[in-house]
């Protein structure tokens, strides 16, 4: 993504401003129309999925960041006010 032009939107999600940069993906501030909230989202660079044994271990990392996402006390409280 470096080097590219300024992304505008990721998905239903319109950016508001890039956050950072890391080794592995960027990582924006969205806004959640439907939410009516800002969201984070992280989006990884796609080289670093074409060695198969990385890209398993990057997965591995995504996903346990999203688990850790919905087991936090503040994701369980929206879980609960959900229901």
């Amino acid at each position: 993504m470096t080097g590219e032009a300024r992304l505008r939107q990721i998905g239903k999600y319109p950016v508001r401003r890039k956050l950072g940069e890391g080794a592995s993906s960027e990582v924006y501030q969205c806004y959640d129309p439907f939410n009516d909230r800002d969201v984070a989202i992280k989006v990884a660079f796609p080289e670093k999925f074409q060695d198969p044994e990385r890209g398993r271990l990057y997965k591995k990392l995504f996903l346990t960041e999203a688990s850790l996402w919905r087991t936090s006390p503040r994701g369980a409280m929206r879980r609960r006010a959900s229901r």
